[in-house]
């Protein structure tokens, strides 16, 4: 037992001799460097990491890293001397050791390196941006010195205010200020003299209607008296053919022919000077006053083979006509714009008022068929007011091409008339001319009338000649126009027209085909929708017509159905304000077709025919009515531009009649027959 106690002691004795020996052995204590160095390496690679967020901190503790380190290679190195060469193994891995310790080195060294050059960058920018910096501190110094010396002459100004504020002031206490009740009465002063002034303006107003209405009288006299005179005149010839007796019984009769005889003198002398003017005559102009169109046309007197017609309108260019409307503002007191313009204008903006078919006025037409005028306006004044227009235009074409003439002495007017129209109504035209300042005087000579068929027929015998007609040959003219077709027979002899039969016509214009166009649009949309339309907004109906149905269909449809292109009429374009007015079924179907409607040939074709079929029809009752043979068929106005019009007659009557045609400048027959009248040409 003894025994077994004293050896365990040895055991233990050696084995802490042992424990001794290898703590004290160099090689463990460079097995415990290796371990520090790896720790080190280790904590080196952190503070490499740390670097990138706080540079100069690991900068500081990389360097102190770096110190651990080369102490540790140093005791390394002398520990190494200690060991020397006794143990290979031993030697092998110390050597391993330093290489790796190198390679880390070279490692750190290397990132240091990069360290620096970026630190040098950060130190560039630095100073890039602080010559920035400073920079903009120069001019941030700049302005403030700008701003200083404003401030100094604000506050220089400041004191020139307030001197000048206390300048005003020590005046205003100097001037005395008047009172209340002298401003009032001042005041009413006032007023009472303007009320005065007014009550005065309407005193005059009233006595110059009193004298327009005197003179109105004295003209209508005037016109009376003109009638006596003739009739005197021709009792005047009748009586000088029987020699007066200087018997008692005769004294009467003859004193009232003495007197006569200086009534006559005297109205001799006033048309001797109405030759002397008529003389001094060097422009004449034609003026067709049309229902729904209007047109004129001139002529220089020494150059009368050049008749012009005015193609240059308000609002319009390279057309023959405009249309014979004018739109008013709200009250009614002024003309706002008038034919093309009056059309395409819209009174969204400014309450305004169209205003049309007031020459139906001057016919012989029921009341209840005439168009309806505000009471605000007659048919005198709307008419006055056109022709105001008219004779605006006129002048200013005139004076562009011959600015020496003096107008409106030296132009003689000749004004188209229906041949139904009363005597009155060429009297009224005349009292209208006057007051729009045509004429001068309102019986002036400058003022003459033709029958509109008569000039049409006279226009037509100069298209006559280029047929190589002759002497006794007949021909047929149909004036188709916008509101009334006219046919009439006519033969040609020498330079000379005569009738063959009695003039036929009927209300077969253009407008009616416009008519069936809005028909056939009722049955898409409602003819209460139309009504509503017409109603409410008839300026967009009036687009409707004449920007779509007249320019895209009415003078281009030619009746061919192979050339024939279906045409779409969007009403949200052409016609906006419809669609509050569509209800019920068509509202469903519009909304579905996205308010677009087709127009196919035969709705189309449908427009035309009711309307061509009667103008042939008259037609065909006046070739046999005439019991002559017919040469040629003429077909003029405004209607006779419509390509399927010329078709379907030539169609009807090509093998009657060998030439059927449009003349040139067809919608302007009147006014070159009517230049053609005034310039002496001949008509039984």
């Amino acid at each position: 037992m003894e025994q077994e106690s004293s050896d365990t002691i040895t055991d233990i004795s050696n084995n802490q001799s042992n424990c001794d020996n290898i703590i004290n052995d160099p090689l463990y204590k460079e097995i415990k460097l290796n371990k520090k160095l790896t720790e080190e390496l280790k904590f080196s690679e952190t503070l490499c990491n740390q670097f990138k967020n706080s540079l100069g901190k690991c900068y500081q503790d990389l360097q102190c890293n770096f110190n651990n380190i080369n102490n540790i290679l140093r005791e390394k190195r002398e520990l190494k001397k200690n060991i020397g060469d006794s143990n290979d193994h031993n030697s092998k891995l110390v050597k391993l050791l330093v290489e790796n310790v190198e390679k880390k080195n070279n490692v750190i060294q290397r990132k240091d390196i990069e360290i620096q050059e970026k630190n040098k960058e950060i130190q560039e920018k630095i100073q890039e941006k602080d010559t920035v910096i400073q920079k903009k501190d120069n001019l941030i110094q700049q302005k403030d010195n700008l701003i200083k010396a404003k401030d100094k002459l604000i506050q220089g100004q400041k004191k020139e205010i307030k001197n000048i504020q206390k300048k005003y002031n020590e005046i205003k206490k100097d001037v005395k200020k008047p009172k209340q009740d002298e401003v009032d009465k001042m005041t009413r002063e006032k007023d009472n003299k303007i009320q005065e002034l007014v009550r005065k303006v309407q005193e005059k107003n009233n006595e110059i209607q009193n004298l327009a209405r005197k003179i109105q009288d004295l003209e209508q006299n005037n016109y009376k008296l003109k009638d006596e005179v003739c009739e005197y005149l021709y009792a005047l010839e009748a009586a000088t053919n029987f020699r007066l007796s200087d018997n008692n019984k005769c004294n009467s009769v003859k004193d009232d022919i003495i007197t006569l005889q200086h009534s006559v003198e005297n109205c001799l002398t006033k048309c001797k000077d109405e030759k002397m003017a008529l003389q001094e005559i060097k422009i004449l102009v034609a003026i067709d006053f049309g229902t729904n169109y209007s047109s004129f046309a001139f002529v220089h007197k020494e150059n009368p083979k050049n008749i012009e017609t005015n193609h240059s309108w308000p609002g319009r260019e390279g057309v023959l006509k405009t249309p014979t409307v004018l739109r008013y503002n709200e009250t009614y007191t002024q003309v706002i714009s008038w034919g093309h313009l009056a059309l395409d204008e819209d009174d969204s903006e400014e309450r305004s008022h169209l205003i049309e078919l007031f020459k139906l006025h001057l016919s012989d037409l029921k009341d209840n068929r005439k168009h309806w005028l505000p009471p605000q306006l007659d048919y005198k004044k709307v008419i006055v007011d056109y022709l105001t227009q008219m004779r605006i235009l006129i002048e200013s074409t005139l004076d562009r091409r011959w600015p020496t003439i003096r107008f409106p002495q030296q132009v003689e007017f000749i004004l188209t008339i229906s041949d139904e129209w009363q005597h009155h109504n060429t009297r009224v035209l005349r009292e209208c001319a006057f007051r729009a300042g045509l004429l001068t005087t309102l019986n002036s000579a400058n003022l003459e009338f033709i029958i509109e068929q008569d000039a049409v027929a006279l226009y037509c015998l100069s298209v006559v000649k280029d047929h190589n007609f002759h002497s006794g040959d007949a021909f047929l003219v149909a004036d188709c126009g916008d509101s009334t077709v006219d046919i009439i027979s006519r033969k040609f002899l020498q330079n000379k027209l005569s009738e063959i039969t009695k003039r036929v016509g009927d209300l077969y214009g253009s407008t009616l085909v416009d008519k069936e166009f809005l028909l056939w649009l009722g049955r898409k949309v409602g003819s209460q929708a139309l009504e509503k339309l017409k109603r409410r907004n008839y300026e967009q109906m009036q687009h409707l017509i004449q920007r779509f149905f007249c320019y895209r269909i009415k003078f281009k449809f030619d009746g061919d159905p192979e050339s024939f292109k279906s045409l779409k009429l969007n009403l949200k374009m052409y016609c906006s304000d419809l669609q509050q007015y569509v209800a019920g079924e068509y509202k469903q179907q519009m909304e579905e077709a996205g308010w677009v409607i087709k127009l196919d040939f035969e709705s189309v074709k449908e427009m035309f025919d009711p309307v061509i079929s009667r103008i042939i029809k008259l037609v065909d009752n006046q070739l046999n009515d005439a019991r002559e043979r017919c040469c040629a068929i003429f077909l003029v106005g405004e209607f006779s531009q419509s390509p399927y019009l010329l078709s379907r007659v030539r169609e009807a009557f090509i093998n009657q009649v060998p030439i059927i045609t449009v003349p040139a400048s067809s919608s302007a027959a009147a006014v070159k027959g009517a230049i053609i009248y005034e310039l002496n040409v001949e008509i039984e």
